[in-house]
């Protein structure tokens, strides 16, 4: 296998370990983030709480979606990185 080729496999192991570091980031925070804003949603009631309220779960939807197809990414990510490896031999 060539240097360059080399480099590949290892640049796509480093960006498939960031990309997983950062969904489980991701899913972990949105989680905690979401069981704070279950408790403050009993003592913040206005017109804004709504709003955010609003925001909120259409962004919970968009986290909730992207963390789902992530995955199958990663999966596919780490496919090519075996056949890479495989035909590199």
């Amino acid at each position: 296998m060539s240097k360059a080729e080399l480099t590949d496999i290892e640049t796509l192991s480093r960006f498939i370990t960031n990309l997983k570091a950062f969904n489980a980031e991701l899913d972990a925070r949105t989680q905690r983030l979401n069981s704070h804003w279950g408790s403050l949603q009993r003592v913040w009631r206005d017109r804004q709480c709504d709003k955010f309220a609003a925001d909120w779960e259409a962004s919970l939807t968009v986290i909730r979606k992207y963390l789902d197809g992530s995955s199958a990414y990663v999966s596919h990510l780490e496919k090519k990185r075996g056949q890479a490896e495989t035909y590199g031999r």
